[in-house]
């Protein structure tokens, strides 16, 4: 399945503020789904998700965690 860049948008949307829930564990969830889509994405796109990253609750928590499920999607 193919998305376009509004739907791609709007789903990364919906993720990021399921990590700003209270959950840690639903963070975690968001976060290893964002680290998953994120090796379909463009630079620009990248740099995007990132850049909402930034002020989260726990954002370096969050940023580590999508960095390493993209470690680990990369090795498989």
């Amino acid at each position: 399945m193919k998305l376009n860049e509004t739907q791609i948008d709007s789903v990364f949307t919906c993720l990021i503020n399921g990590l700003k829930g209270n959950s840690k564990w639903n963070r975690n969830l968001y976060a290893k789904y964002i680290g998953y889509l994120s090796m379909k994405l463009n630079k620009k796109q990248l740099d995007d998700i990132f850049e909402c990253l930034n002020g989260l609750k726990d954002e370096n928590e969050c940023v580590l965690y999508v960095e390493n499920q993209l470690k680990q999607f990369q090795q498989n």
